[in-house]
């Protein structure tokens, strides 16, 4: 194995690393930002992590901007390999160790952000330093790796093929072809002067008196008919469109600007679309059809919107709703027509040519053929390699030897003394296939492809190691010998050796240390001799060991597990021991599975870019729209664009719409299915199978296929095997059944049953099933090392399949004829299940071969299963696979009991249309707008399905000093089928959108309200669940006793059929409440989603305040209380927007913070500390292991209690 990775020296890793007395220690950091949308002024959050720590170590942060819209961050989840500019830098503080890990300290730092921002995508850069070593975490390094990594062999395949690459060679031959022609008239003239001569002597004459030797003196038809099918060729428009389309293609291949980097990617993607290859071939006769087809699929609408969106994607326009289009229209296009016209326009081009049809070929068509049948008259001498390289210098084929002929060389003659051009160009094409052969190998065996394939075996590697460890190891492992065949068992210095026991590399960047997981298992001997344990170690580059022992399973004396964990994250090697090197007991066969037990640095790289990135508006961007509405009531969204000096105008205002319906899911998911499925029935006294499809749904009628066992995915062993049925059928079936006799036909069978539905969708069910009076699973083996001593077994088992267990005949008898004149049998007294052996006479010869006839004979006629084997003398069992032979200790036959069934459904393009506007998520509308005098911009949208529609808006808008300020703002809201609303309360002002109401009670905080709902189904029962939720206010008002807040209620409401409005007293104790009302159907599925809904905010007898001014952006404003009611020690004043919901307002970056922070970062979330517990937690689920450990000082030694669940990666 190769290093992980080469040191990048422009690629900061999270660790590093020092020696100190020939041991290792390293500084690692792992960082994160909690605050993932924040604005001018607001605190951004950043965390670290560090192990390897001195009380020396500094942290810092630097604050980069990425040029990137935040449009795009989103939808790429953050993978970003794009640098970031630096604009800050921030010092974290240690705030102490750990609450869960003693090793690993905790950093905190708080980056404010300017007044002077100009928005955007951020991310921190945090950096440990402690002395020399210096370890950075950053969003984007581990992609930039990546990419690093996948440059390195595009720019060694660009190079290897801009130094070797043979096209414009090849296009050479073919123009000096043309030039010799070009000058006398082109290839008519050719064709003319080489075979159409007048006249007695003339070169008609000459050329068909060779034509005729070739066909009646030579036996050289082959060769004459080539040549006829060439001048046939040369004087058609086909030899215009070959050559056209020959060098066209070369000259495209040369050109195409293969890409270095991925920044070169989008030329590439202009390159295919400005050049095309397929034009050329579309000059050739019989090509019509195709290029009808190539034309309409290039001319859809689907490709046209979808080269649009690919354009949009590529210059960042309405990301959102572009790479919606182009998963939709690959979709649309997959399973529209036109794939399937192009094929049909090349299955017309090509069926004369696969049907045998000579007369109705192209003479391109009938150049290829007679070309084939005159290579099939190649012998060995016509291949002539004059420097030993095999590689032929000179191939002579059959039409040059005719040419050679008495009447060949008279027609030269007389093109030399008339037209010598003409023989000059036949000189140039009977060399053209040698001189493209050497272009060719010239260009295969330049010596710079050594170094791109060394360059691509490193890639390999890399991506091996930068995935994970998942191996699997199998003894014996048999290596091929020099003739292909199976050779002896690779071993080393014990009984057992694994030869895929490959290093393992790490790196800098690896995430985690590296911890494995290691499973032994191992059959043969005594298993009451089986030792306690094995010893593995690993050791790296310096002669770092880590050493473990594979503990015995109590419930399992094979299987063996333990656990190998390094010290330190280091760029190394580690080499691993060989478990069983030492063990000399009997060993049949042998398995080692390794795998990492904790994130690899790919799968880190799905979640490392946001885990430090975030988004900052540097203009606020309000965005309203109703919070609850109704499916059938379109949905404004409005979004205002303001900074310090209020609104702003011709702002670029990009608005996306997005729907989730997750209750959809399931029906969406149905859509793509036919409704029902296969019933098959066996009716044993006609020999009759019927099947009939179960659905609703049926266009037209059914049809079947039944066909032998393995052809459905065809799969030779299947095919094979010996109780394989060979019936053959094929039928149409009336409406939704179909019936076939079998004929009295045995064996298992593979029947097929298809159809469409009345919604387009293409069906096919496969079933595999045994015939009536198909004995059960026969199944036979062979043991034996070419002794003289033989053991047979055979198992007689039912055949079973997902969703049906077939019995098996009863067992009569088991026979054996041993090849050597006797045999052994056994009746009455047979079992499903046995083994028996025999021994042969002493060998003379040591070659002595014997034919094993293995016979299971259950109940019936006709039944018996025959299984034969080759045994021979000192060598074992006879094996052959595509004409290979070999011989091993082992062989079986028969088995497969398990039937398996399959299906395959093709969904029409109105199914692919409706499964994205009726499927669980969907972008419903994205739009690019300038904002007017006002800041205003506005999307309507018609909510087609219950769900949450949720509106981003990102607004851009570029200063006179040339600056580009961006805010990001979004909202959030529910379309439901019916309404709610909620009486009884007074609203009195909203609060981001969401109504705020007041409630008078008195001292026992009772009051009533009532749920009013329309458009609720009078067919349906409903129940409306109340929540109520007390805002705990205990920061500003730490005085007030704790209890004085309440506890959050749930209440439920039934509503019979017909029911309009409930009452419901509650209880109101918090000065404010959240109250959520939601009605659930009572058929709601089970994702579920509110038939409507109510959220608001419940003051509790609240005090009047008066407002002095406006608040306004850049405004303050005067509050006061109420003189009537009297003095108050504290007043909460909350201002937010009366409508629409602004990332800048509530404090949404503490909200992101609190999200993040608990979500993704907190307990069972990601980082060292939860991948660590994760494996303890999973090990706490299954039986206890027990590790060993090194004796103490003190000579004791001990037994470690963690838990693995082996299980979870051992299947």
């Amino acid at each position: 194995m190769m290093p992980l990775s080469s040191v990048i020296a422009t690629v900061p890793a999270p660790n590093d690393n020092g020696i100190s007395s020939g041991e290792a220690y390293t500084l690692s950091v792992d960082g994160y930002v909690t605050t993932k949308f924040a604005s001018v002024g607001s605190d951004v959050e950043i965390i670290a992590t560090t192990r390897g720590h001195t009380d020396e170590t500094i942290v810092t942060a630097n604050i980069l901007r990425y040029p990137v819209d935040p449009m795009s961050m989103l939808l790429s989840s953050g993978m970003m390999a794009d640098e970031g500019v630096l604009i800050d830098r921030v010092v974290l503080t240690s705030t102490g160790v750990h609450e869960e890990d003693s090793d690993t300290m905790m950093w905190e730092g708080n980056y404010v952000v300017p007044v002077s921002s100009l928005g955007g995508v951020y991310g921190a850069s945090i950096v440990a330093e402690d002395g020399l070593l210096r370890a950075t975490d950053n969003p984007t390094q581990l992609n930039q790796i990546l990419r690093n990594e996948v440059e390195k062999v595009l720019q060694a395949i660009d190079d290897g093929w801009d130094t070797a690459k043979p096209t414009m060679d090849i296009k050479n031959e073919f123009d000096d072809l043309t030039d010799g022609v070009s000058g006398h008239g082109g290839w008519p003239n050719f064709v003319g002067t080489a075979s159409e001569g007048g006249g007695s002597g003339g070169s008609q004459q000459l050329w068909d008196t060779m034509i005729d030797a070739g066909h009646d003196q030579y036996n050289w038809s082959a060769g004459s008919n080539f040549l006829e099918a060439l001048m046939v060729f040369l004087d058609s428009e086909d030899i215009d469109a070959a050559m056209a389309f020959v060098t066209g293609l070369l000259i495209y291949l040369d050109e195409f600007p293969l890409p270095r980097t991925f920044n070169d990617f989008p030329a590439v993607g202009e390159y295919l679309m400005a050049i095309d290859p397929i034009e050329n071939f579309t000059r050739f006769e019989g090509t019509g059809d195709f290029e009808a087809a190539y034309n309409a699929l290039l001319g859809s609408d689907e490709w046209e919107a979808m080269e649009e969106a690919l354009e949009n994607l590529i210059d960042n326009v309405k990301p959102f709703e572009s790479f919606q289009i182009i998963l939709h229209n690959i979709a649309l296009l997959a399973v529209s027509s036109h794939p399937e016209a192009i094929i049909d326009g090349l299955v017309a081009y090509l069926q004369p040519l696969m049907e045998g049809d000579f007369d109705n070929m192209t003479p391109f068509q009938q150049l290829i053929v007679r070309f084939v049948e005159m290579a099939e008259h190649l012998e060995e001498e016509d291949m002539q390699d004059f420097d030993g390289d095999e590689i032929p210098d000179n191939i002579i084929w059959q039409y040059e030897k005719l040419m050679q002929t008495t009447e060949g060389q008279a027609w030269a003659a007389k093109m030399e003394s008339d037209s010598p051009w003409v023989n000059d160009v036949f000189d140039d094409f009977d060399t053209l296939p040698e001189d493209i052969i050497e272009h060719l190998m010239d260009s295969v065996q330049h010596p710079v492809w050594e170094g791109v394939g060394e360059t691509i075996t490193y890639f390999v590697d890399w991506i091996d190691n930068a995935t994970g460890v998942n191996r699997y190891m199998y003894w014996p492992n048999y290596d091929e010998g020099d003739d292909g065949e199976p050779g002896e068992t690779q071993q080393s210095g014990g009984t057992v050796y694994f030869d895929e026991l490959y290093d393992v590399s790490t790196s800098f960047y690896d995430p985690h240390v590296l911890t494995l997981g290691v499973e032994l298992k191992f059959w043969g001997g005594d298993e009451s001799q089986y030792p306690n344990s094995f010893p593995i170690s690993m050791t790296n580059h310096i002669g770092e060991t880590i050493s473990t022992n594979l503990m015995q399973k109590d419930d399992d004396p094979h299987r063996y597990i333990g656990r190998l964990v390094a010290d330190n994250i280091i760029a190394t090697e580690w080499t691993f021991s060989q478990p069983m090197e030492e063990y000399q007991g009997d060993v049949e066969n042998a398995e080692l599975r390794m795998e990492s037990l904790v994130p690899s640095m790919m799968e880190v790289m799905a979640y490392e870019g946001m885990d430090e990135q975030f988004i900052v508006s540097a203009i606020g961007v309000l965005v309203n729209q109703d919070e609850t509405t109704s499916v059938s009531s379109p949905l404004t969204v409005s979004a205002l664009t303001y900074d310090a000096y209020g609104p702003v105008e011709d702002a670029e205002v990009d608005i996306a719409v997005l729907r989730l319906s997750p209750q959809a899911a399931e029906d969406a998911a149905r859509s793509l299915s036919p409704e029902g499925d296969i019933e098959l029935t066996i009716l044993a006294s006609t020999s009759e199978l019927r099947g009939r499809y179960t659905g609703s749904d049926l266009d037209g009628d059914v049809s079947y296929e039944i066909q032998e066992w393995g052809t459905y995915h065809d799969e030779e062993e299947l095919r094979q095997h010996p109780q394989n049925s060979w019936h053959y059928d094929e039928g149409e079936g009336s409406g939704s059944l179909w019936e076939a006799t079998l004929q009295g036909q045995k064996g298992i069978a593979e029947v097929t049953t298809s159809g469409t539905t009345d919604n387009g969708i293409e069906f096919s069910f496969m079933n595999t099933i045994p015939l009536p009076g198909t004995p059960g699973c026969a199944r036979t083996w062979g043991n034996g090392d070419g002794s003289k001593w033989v053991n047979i077994g055979w198992e007689y088992a039912n055949f079973d399949s997902e969703d049906k267990w077939y019995d098996k005949t009863d067992l009569d008898s088991i026979k054996i004829d041993w090849g050597d004149g006797s045999d052994w049998w056994v009746d009455s007294e047979a079992n499903d299940y046995g083994e028996t052996n025999h021994e042969y006479p002493d060998s003379e010869t040591g070659e002595e071969e014997y034919e094993i006839q293995v016979q299971i004979i259950p109940e019936g006629d006709d039944n018996t299963i025959t299984h034969w084997y080759t045994y021979k003398m000192n060598h074992g069992f006879q094996h052959d696979e595509d004409g290979e032979e070999w011989y091993d200790g082992w062989v079986e036959n028969g088995g497969r009991c398990w039937l398996e069934n399959d299906e395959n459904f093709i969904p029409s393009p109105q199914v692919i249309d409706s499964f994205i506007t009726d499927g669980p998520f969907e972008v419903m509308k994205e739009e690019i707008y300038s904002s007017d005098a006002d800041g205003m911009t506005s999307m309507t949208v018609n909510p087609s399905l219950p769900g949450a529609y949720v509106s981003i808006v990102q607004s851009k808008y570029t200063r006179d000093d040339g600056s580009t300020l961006i805010g990001i703002g979004m909202n959030l809201g529910a379309a439901t089928e019916a309404s709610a609303f909620v009486s009884g309360l007074n609203e009195i002002a909203t609060i981001a959108g969401l109504p705020v109401w007041s409630a008078t009670t008195g001292s026992s905080g009772l009051t009533t309200i009532t749920v009013e709902t329309t458009g609720l189904e009078s067919t349906k029962g409903y129940t409306a669940m109340v929540g109520l939720a007390p805002i705990d206010l205990s920061v500003p008002f730490p005085n007030i006793d704790e209890d004085s807040w309440g506890e959050p209620e749930m209440h439920e409401l039934e509503f019979q059929p017909g029911d309009n409005s409930r009452s419901l007293e509650i209880r109101l104790e918090a000065p404010v409440t959240g109250l959520v009302v939601l009605l659930m159907a009572e058929d709601a599925g089970e994702i579920p989603f509110p038939a409507a809904m109510s959220i608001g905010l419940v003051l509790n007898n609240p005090g009047e305040l008066e407002m002095t001014g406006g608040l306004g952006p850049g405004q303050t404003t005067n509050i006061a209380l109420n003189a009537d009611d009297g003095v108050a020690t504290r007043i909460l004043a909350v201002a937010a927007p009366s409508i629409g919901f602004d990332p800048a307002s509530l404090d949404f970056s503490s909200f992101s913070e609190l999200i993040y922070g608990e979500a993704v970062r907190g307990s069972g979330g990601v980082g060292w500390i939860n991948a660590e517990n994760r494996i303890d937690r999973v090990c706490e689920e299954s039986d206890a292991w027990y590790e060993w450990r090194e004796a103490e000082t003190d000579g004791t030694g001990g037994q470690s209690n963690v838990r693995i669940k082996w299980e979870a990666w051992a299947n």
